[in-house]
């Protein structure tokens, strides 16, 4: 099997159409913060899944790029979609926080700005890996570019989410 290569250049991880286990499966049913740092290497940005359920044959979680302009959500409940209004374009590196709060409202910082959209989302929260999610058969919407910082928390604070993305913006990247 192929993996994920590591860039010890920028001490990120490349997934080239691959993706990384995490371990055994990680169910979160309630609140959440999530943050993340990658680079797109996607010109359209689309379906690019950034964390996801691999189990193949079932209805997935994931967090993904759904578009330039809209970021997914899937849970046990259903898929969300969250339009924003930062566009991701290829090449660049983004900082994003997502958090669900106790009545299952989702909103996101991205690259340390509260955007003011948010979604409900209920239900389980399935993750296993980054980079992919399960398809009928196979994993699939590869995330394409690099992740350089992913981390989970099972609660939710305005604070938290704060001082995640402030963490977030200060890694810096090698060019």
């Amino acid at each position: 099997d192929k993996q994920p290569t590591f860039d010890t250049t920028t001490k990120g991880v490349d997934f080239g159409g691959e993706h990384l286990l995490v371990g055994s499966q990680h169910t979160i049913t309630g609140t959440f913060t999530i943050g993340f740092k990658v680079r797109i290497d996607d010109a359209d940005a689309s379906n690019d899944v950034v964390t996801g359920d691999t189990t193949v044959g079932v209805t997935n979680s994931w967090i993904r790029l759904n578009t330039k302009t809209q970021l997914g959500f899937k849970t046990s409940g259903s898929a969300k979609t969250l339009n924003v209004a930062t566009s991701f374009e290829s090449g660049d590196t983004v900082s994003v926080v997502v958090h669900r709060n106790a009545s299952d409202e989702i909103q996101v910082y991205i690259d340390g700005v509260l955007d003011d959209t948010t979604v409900t989302s209920a239900g389980n929260l399935l993750l296993d890996s980054l980079g992919a999610r399960g398809g009928s058969s196979v994993p699939t919407n590869f995330f394409s570019g690099q992740v350089y910082e992913f981390l989970i928390y099972d609660i939710q604070s305005a604070e938290l989410s704060k001082l995640l993305s402030e963490h977030l913006m200060s890694i810096k990247i090698e060019s």
